[in-house]
């Protein structure tokens, strides 16, 4: 058997990504079947109201993206 050679994926807490780069990951994964890919200004509220983001990255490209939200009356 042929070991599978290793994949880096870097994970980061960052301010802010694109709504293009948003979109294509949206679009490469999936979930564009229930996103609104084609509606720019929400896929930047989206973006806008995240209190937390958090990235993966394979040589600089985003493959994954979570974030946070809160009403912030509970920390």
């Amino acid at each position: 058997m042929i070991a599978a050679p290793e994949v880096q994926i870097d994970y980061a807490r960052e301010a802010r990504i694109g709504v293009e780069e948003y979109r294509r990951l949206l679009l490469e994964s999936g979930l564009s079947r229930i996103r609104p890919v084609n509606d720019d200004a929400r896929l930047a509220a989206i973006i806008e109201g995240s209190n937390l983001i958090v990235t993966a990255r394979r040589a600089g490209s985003l493959v994954g993206f979570a974030r946070g939200v809160t009403d912030s009356a509970w920390v």
